[in-house]
């Protein structure tokens, strides 16, 4: 400022010191498995206080409020498993930092599937003339189990004969061919 000041003859000047927030995280991955997904990321070489991580299960969000916090993790944390997750469903993250009050941008997203484990202990306990009967243990928390069929030796097309709940366990073909391999 040129202009003068009673007290001394020059006007004072003002200096605002801060300090740069750290860059947002880089998120690196987002891998799922069984009712988990492993996030991980690379942080800010300065560092951070801590880490929050967010998750949806619709991609495009914008800003926080569009997630769920899912966790706020100590700053050097670089990954996350996100547990007790629904089988087979896609979850979407992004992560910030947070350095001395400030939180830093939201990382790119990322995301995956979780796995959808098939059912096991398939039993086949009666058949007859036209139908088979069969059960199985359910093993997955989410969806439903496609009941499919297909003649022996007839290709890969598979006939899909019912879906039902995921915690129902038992079901019988009807309208098969006497005397034909299933």
């Amino acid at each position: 400022n040129n202009t003068t000041s009673p007290d001394n003859g020059l006007a004072g000047e003002v200096v605002i010191e801060y300090e740069e927030p750290p860059e947002a995280p880089d998120l690196v991955s987002a891998t799922g498995g069984e009712r988990q997904v492993d996030v991980s990321w690379t942080n800010d070489p300065d560092g951070y206080d801590s880490v929050e991580v967010y998750r949806e299960t619709m991609s495009g969000g914008q800003d926080t409020a569009d997630y769920t916090l899912v966790a706020t993790l100590g700053g050097a944390a670089e990954s996350y498993s996100d547990t007790s997750l629904l089988d087979g469903e896609a979850y979407f993250y992004r992560v910030r930092g947070v350095a001395a009050g400030n939180s830093t941008d939201l990382s790119m997203e990322a995301s995956d599937i979780t796995a959808l484990p098939a059912p096991t202990d398939l039993s086949h306990p009666s058949t007859d003339d036209e139908s088979a009967a069969y059960a199985w243990t359910a093993t997955h928390n989410n969806g439903e189990t496609r009941v499919e069929y297909r003649r022996a030796g007839g290709g890969d097309d598979w006939t899909t004969h019912e879906t039902v709940a995921r915690d129902v366990e038992s079901a019988t073909v009807d309208g098969l061919l006497n005397g034909e391999q299933y």
